[in-house]
């Protein structure tokens, strides 16, 4: 089951998602992290924060052992 703490599923018309998609093409882009590419841009702009989705508290640990 997909964690809706991190993901929210929003409906667009078909013809915005293939300019999304196109959009995306230039630099290896699915739509959705070009939409969030396009809406990240827009938002510093009028000033607007976004929380930082990272999850927190996990670190790579070293996996060798002694």
């Amino acid at each position: 089951m997909v964690d809706t703490t991190k993901y929210k599923s929003i409906a667009i018309k078909i013809p915005y998602y293939d300019a999304l998609v196109k959009m995306g093409l230039a630099k290896h882009r699915g739509p959705g992290q070009e939409m969030m590419h396009i809406i990240s841009e827009v938002a510093e702009e009028r000033g607007i924060k976004i929380k930082d989705a990272r999850i927190k508290g996990i670190t790579k640990k070293d996996t060798r052992r002694s």
